[in-house]
């Protein structure tokens, strides 16, 4: 079993028209266990002129904001990344190692938080930079630790949260974010995954 754990930062939550500007994982080569060395990849990428970035007026400041703005970054500072299809190029070459081709057994199994959303984006990267290589590294299935923590919620095993965000999550078990960093966010999903399992086995924290 090999496992990819994924995040994105991105331009909007559109993959078609949106892209994504971050991302990064931790890989994991055998079941799932805390004490798996990982290896880790972290890579940002300039998804414009090829995508927009979407914005929405936020009714409690009462002002217009842009899906850049939730993570700190501009224009400016996309720019100054990588083209969009480098980006995706080295994405393929960082998870090529791991995976053996003529195999099509041999995939990464998806894991995040909501990370549906991020396979979506991930893949209309690929669609607009061409890359048809994608798919064969990545399993269908996926591990989506938020449905496990409302699978907590809803067997009475965790509080009753404001919301199901990641970061609240984190702070609700002590678990260090910097939130809306792909890097800290995916960092942060993995420690969250093995406190839910803990709660579901009847472990103590």
């Amino acid at each position: 079993m090999k496992v990819l754990w994924v995040d994105t930062e991105t331009t909007g939550l559109n993959p078609v028209e949106n892209g994504v500007h971050q991302v990064a994982g931790l890989i994991e080569l055998s079941v799932l266990d805390k004490a798996n060395p990982l290896i880790g990849f972290d890579i940002n990428a300039n998804p414009l002129p090829h995508c927009k970035v979407s914005s929405w007026h936020d009714k409690n400041q009462d002002c217009e904001i842009d899906a850049l703005s939730i993570s700190g970054k501009t224009q400016d500072d996309l720019s100054s990344y990588q083209s969009y299809a480098a980006g995706m190029q080295k994405l393929i070459t960082t998870l090529s190692g791991h995976i053996n081709l003529e195999d099509k057994t041999d995939k990464f199994i998806l894991a995040g938080y909501n990370v549906g959303f991020d396979k979506d984006m991930l893949f209309g990267w690929a669609t607009v930079v061409g890359e048809k290589k994608l798919g064969k590294y990545l399993d269908h299935r996926v591990i989506d630790v938020m449905t496990l923590a409302r699978t907590a919620y809803a067997m009475g095993l965790m509080f009753e949260p404001k919301d199901f965000k990641l970061e609240t999550m984190a702070e609700k078990y002590g678990i260090a974010i910097d939130a809306h960093d792909a890097s800290s966010d995916i960092e942060a999903t993995r420690k969250l995954f093995f406190v839910l399992i803990g709660l579901i086995r009847g472990e103590d924290s």
